[in-house]
């Protein structure tokens, strides 16, 4: 019965624009994961800044919330070379 929790942890690393595995995954403030290249363009694409998974529109500036989601990734990317110095 392994299978299915298999699928959900594949489904969990896809981006919902672009249904591909995360590519410079960013968190937006719903909670939601989007590539940062996926999430840019939709917000760049719309008047409002909002979720194009829940549809939650968000009262910041374009250039704040896209800040604030580049620092997360930023923060992860730092995170995961100090790991792989401790691994090597």
């Amino acid at each position: 019965m392994a299978f299915p929790s298999i699928l959900l942890a594949d489904v969990q690393f896809n981006c919902s624009v672009c249904e591909d595995v995360f590519s410079e995954p960013v968190s937006i403030p719903c909670g939601h994961s989007f590539c940062f290249s996926c999430i840019t363009s939709h917000w760049n694409s719309n008047d409002d800044i909002s979720c194009p998974r829940c549809l939650t529109v968000f009262h910041r500036h374009k250039s704040t919330a896209l800040r604030a989601a580049q620092m997360k990734y930023d923060d992860l990317q730092k995170v995961r070379h100090r790991d792989r110095e401790v691994f090597m």
